[in-house]
């Protein structure tokens, strides 16, 4: 009577990998894209499935490891290219000083994150190197040591909050170009969502 119980849990992490994996090959189909193509597929996609509006569900209990915190699933239902972060609320951050410190980032990887999001979803850029974001950093006051170590533990991340889109330059002196994968986007944006409603996780104090 016991074993189909004991079973049930494996099925069930077995399921979540599952979409996990094919949350993480959509993703990588649509970074090389624009916004407007993006669109056009994920409202292809959903209309030919008969989705509209994707419930983000999954197993009670499970959770995803963002920004050093638990990203828990939720069933509310998330229109599509939208987290609750940004349906909710859409602040405005004039400079990266107003978004770093809207973002409080504890960690080197948290704070390199939060310079990827502001130069590619709030400036625009497709894509970027370690070197600019530390560089923003070091504007900041808040340099890393390893920059590449800090974008290594990103994309180590399961699933990855980072993603290599080329290399720049010569074999020997080649530049990392990256890209923060969907669910980096909605890591920064669900910390702060946290931080504006007064959260105090991973504050370091």
């Amino acid at each position: 009577m016991d074993e189909p119980q004991q079973g049930k849990p494996a099925a069930d992490e077995e399921r979540v990998l599952a979409e996990i994996k094919a949350m993480q090959a959509v993703s990588a189909a649509l970074m090389p894209l624009n916004k407007q193509q993006q669109n056009r597929v994920l409202t292809w996609v959903t209309s030919a499935l008969g989705l509209g509006v994707v419930p983000k569900q999954g197993v009670a209990g499970t959770s995803i490891e963002v920004m050093g915190s638990p990203l828990a699933y939720s069933s509310e239902p998330v229109t599509v290219g939208m987290t609750p972060a940004t349906r909710h609320q859409s602040p405005t951050y004039g400079t990266l000083h107003d978004l770093y410190a809207a973002a409080q980032p504890s960690g080197e990887p948290e704070r390199a994150l939060v310079i990827g999001y502001w130069l590619q979803v709030l400036q625009g850029s497709q894509d970027f190197d370690a070197q600019t974001v530390n560089s923003e950093l070091r504007q900041l006051g808040y340099p890393i040591q390893n920059i590449t170590q800090a974008f290594t533990a990103l994309m180590n991340r399961k699933p990855s909050l980072v993603m290599q889109t080329k290399k720049s330059g010569t074999a020997h002196q080649a530049r990392k170009r990256l890209k923060l994968t969907s669910f980096g986007v909605q890591a920064v944006e669900r910390q702060l969502a946290s931080r504006g409603s007064g959260g105090a996780d991973d504050s370091g104090t």
